[in-house]
């Protein structure tokens, strides 16, 4: 029995990365340590004259790891998010608006582990969007924005290959997958049933980047490791097993809010 839907993932480098694509040739990455092996012969999705896969890969993940920060909460699961700006020892984080909207006890982790009470949560209005504070002493990375206009072509192809970083809900290590970006029109076909991307949320970022709950509210990147995004929603199916339990399997679309939208 399967039944299909779309799940808010409200909940680093995995055993795996997968370079997802259901409209496209792409191959599969699986990450082993540093080794980085191609799962795939179809042709590689990252051009001749730039870096190699490897290299790629190794320089967006570091940059994930040093801005990606996971949000628990006491009964609402956990969810991701992004760290974007300091002023004195206070920190901002960027996650999705349904991560942190309960009311509840919030807790960020940051990238060296160290626990932090969440002090401030601000909801952007119309977006599924929001900013958390924290405060420390410590120093951390600060995301680099690329606030592309995705209508323009040029945008559209040199922000074509992305990546997603978050914390799959239950698990303290961080997960990246990488895909393609897809336009809106594929977009508004796979979410037809439950989102109007226009109106609803502000989800106008549509990628083939698999995506797992607890992911909602992670960074989504470019090959340059440049903030773009938030991960906000994933294409999810429910199937039971053998024992007649039910799985949740990622099908491999998501959507995500723009960095311009902030």
């Amino acid at each position: 029995m399967k039944s299909y839907f779309y799940t808010l993932a409200i909940a680093v480098l995995g055993n795996f990365l997968i370079l997802s694509g259901a409209y496209s040739n792409s191959p599969i990455l699986t990450v082993r340590g540093n080794a980085i092996e191609l799962g795939a012969k179809e042709r590689s999705p990252f051009s001749a004259k730039s870096a190699s896969q490897t290299e790629i890969v190794d320089r967006v993940d570091k940059i994930a790891q040093q801005i990606t920060v996971r949000i628990d909460s006491k009964n609402n699961g956990n969810g991701s998010g992004v760290i974007i700006a300091k002023q004195g020892n206070t920190y901002y984080a960027l996650t999705a608006a349904h991560v942190v909207k309960n009311p509840d006890l919030y807790t960020l982790i940051t990238p060296d582990a160290r626990k932090y009470p969440i002090a401030q949560t601000t909801l952007l209005e119309g977006v599924d969007l929001a900013v958390i504070q924290f405060t420390s002493d410590r120093t951390y990375t600060i995301a680099t924005i690329g606030n592309y206009s995705f209508n323009a072509q040029k945008d559209l192809a040199d922000s074509q290959w992305i990546f997603v970083s978050g914390f799959p809900g239950g698990e303290s290590q961080r997960l990246l997958t990488a895909g393609k970006r897809l336009n809106q029109d594929v977009g508004k076909f796979i979410a037809k049933d439950v989102f109007s991307l226009a109106a609803n949320n502000g989800y106008e970022l549509v990628y083939s980047n698999q995506s797992r709950r607890g992911m909602s509210g992670g960074a989504v990147l470019d090959a340059q490791g440049r903030l773009i995004g938030i991960n906000a929603a994933s294409e999810d199916e429910i199937e039971s097993d053998s024992r007649g339990e039910y799985v949740e399997i990622s099908l491999g679309n998501s959507l995500g809010v723009p960095i311009k939208t902030f």
